[in-house]
């Protein structure tokens, strides 16, 4: 019979394909056996015990119900020719049980008489033993260092040396009772020690051990999962080469790293040099462009400033003229004095633009006005490069408010970002695109320059030197325009190192 009915209502099957269960409520039929052992069934039967009893082609499978719906893996046993089942190719239905309670299983050549009340498990431990140990050899041959086959050779440690650092392994575990049912774990301590998977075979290979001391072990389990008392076991010591020893370990590693580290100074040297003569370069260039910048300061400003002051002196404002005269003094003495300082403070590069603003206010009358605001938390002794705020204050006078009508207002704030100085110069002149119509002098010169030089130290840096224009518009109508500069606050100004005034420094 290859269906029954189990007491708990689910469908058993014996298939070709093997032994399969099916719960009528959730229909669709599941492997009742490990994928790997559940071979061809050609009969069922119930043994009216809470146990099932299958014939298979090679052997027949008893299925312990309680244990399979418990989830104990050990549900099942298969007894085959190991265990003294002689049968081959059992016949559908050809399995009955007589009055006396005997089951008769039918095969293609014998009628087998099985009594289930005579099986019993396997108690004795199998014997566990390694015999034979090998290493490699010339021509890829492994060599026998360790043969303990006869069991009199009780040896249990090898020496290996360090070249030959693959070592092979055979045991075995004597189980009188079904032999070809014993199964294996073993482990490598030292090398890892975990037990290995179950596994039935003989042999087992160690490449690439270091050199030190191993312990193998092997255990064996019998047909009933009887493990033996102890473990067999092999103490293997990999010898080191001379060049494995410690001391040529050490001493290798000083030459290595002793090369390792002036090859890392002489290229560090190397490189130090190049970025030195490439920040002479870069820095002479910079000094350059600083100067051109400073030669085009406006003549028809200092031209017109000097005619102001004697205006004043010619009208009698004596005391006023002197002032001014000494405000213009000292800017020029800053702009001519040092011509090689590529940095300075930021506090003097906005005393600088105040004084400019100040000679500005003398030739605008009442027509111009200025305001510096210097938020809490700006580091006023960082170095800037030099004209950096002032460029773009005399941009806005010269293209925004030169001819605006009504009183023209110059806005410098500062403020810390975190990361940096932000510097915002606005202005309410005219704007840029009505500055550009009317062709003004010199037009964009100055800030070419100034972008420039900013290019030129920015290459050594991260974080930028930024700047953005602004349109401004009231109601539609250009009503200035603003000028936003980052000055970061890790910038470093390696290309000007040299160039900075000592009492900067």
């Amino acid at each position: 019979m290859g269906v029954l009915c189990d007491y708990r209502g689910n469908i058993w099957s014996a298939s070709s394909d093997g032994l399969f269960i099916c719960d009528p409520d959730a229909p669709g039929f599941r492997s009742a056996l490990p994928e790997e052992i559940n071979m061809p069934a050609s009969v069922i039967r119930d043994m009216g015990d809470g146990r099932l009893l299958a014939g298979r082609m090679l052997d027949i499978c008893i299925i312990d119900l309680d244990k399979y719906y418990a989830g104990n893996p050990d549900y099942y046993n298969i007894i085959g020719q190991s265990n003294g089942y002689e049968g081959v190719d059992c016949q559908d239905n050809g399995i009955v049980r007589d009055a006396q309670g005997m089951w008769w299983i039918l095969t293609t050549d014998k009628l087998i008489r099985f009594d289930p009340d005579r099986l019993r498990k396997n108690e004795h431990p199998p014997i566990t033993h390694i015999t034979l140990v090998e290493a490699p050899g010339d021509s890829n041959r492994w060599n026998t260092i360790l043969d303990s086959t006869l069991f009199y050779n009780t040896d249990n440690q090898v020496s290996i040396r360090g070249r030959q650092n693959s070592v092979r392994m055979t045991y075995t575990g004597i189980s009188t009772k079904n032999p070809e049912g014993v199964t294996y774990q073993y482990r490598m301590i030292g090398l890892d020690n975990s037990w290995s998977q179950r596994t039935a075979e003989h042999t087992v290979t160690f490449t690439d051990l270091r050199p030190g001391n191993y312990t193998f072990e092997v255990r064996s389990f019998n047909s009933d999962d009887v493990m033996s008392d102890h473990p067999d076991a092999l103490m293997i010591n990999v010898v080191p080469t001379l060049l494995q020893t410690v001391l040529a370990r050490i001493f290798f590693s000083l030459v290595i790293l002793g090369l390792l580290v002036l090859g890392i100074w002489r290229v560090r040297a190397k490189v130090t040099e190049q970025k030195i003569a490439a920040a002479r370069q870069q820095a002479e260039s910079y000094r350059l462009q600083l100067n051109a910048v400073i030669k085009q300061f406006d003549p028809h400003f200092t031209f017109n400033a000097v005619t102001s002051v004697g205006s004043l002196i010619m009208k009698g404002e004596k005391e006023r003229a002197y002032q001014y005269f000494i405000k213009l003094s000292n800017l020029l003495r800053s702009i001519l004095t040092d011509t090689s300082t590529l940095l300075k403070p930021l506090e003097q590069e906005l005393e600088f633009v105040s004084r400019y603003c100040e000679l500005q206010k003398l030739r605008f009358g009442n027509r111009f006005d200025y305001t510096i605001d210097v938020a809490p938390g700006v580091s006023l002794k960082s170095p800037v490069p030099k004209m950096i705020i002032q460029s773009f204050t005399e941009n806005a006078i010269k293209h925004g408010l030169e001819n605006k009508k009504g009183i023209g207002v110059i806005e410098i704030r500062l403020r810390n970002t975190g990361r940096g100085t932000e510097v915002i110069v606005r202005d309410n002149g005219i704007g840029r695109a009505a500055a550009s119509r009317m062709h003004t002098e010199g037009a964009g010169m100055g800030l070419k320059n100034l972008a420039s030089i900013i290019d030129t130290i920015n290459r050594a840096n991260s974080e930028k030197i930024t700047f953005t224009f602004t349109d401004l518009h009231e109601n539609g109508v250009p009503s200035g325009t603003e000028v936003r500069v980052f000055l970061p606050s890790d910038y470093s100004f390696i290309l000007a190192e040299d160039t900075i005034a000592p009492e900067n420094k």
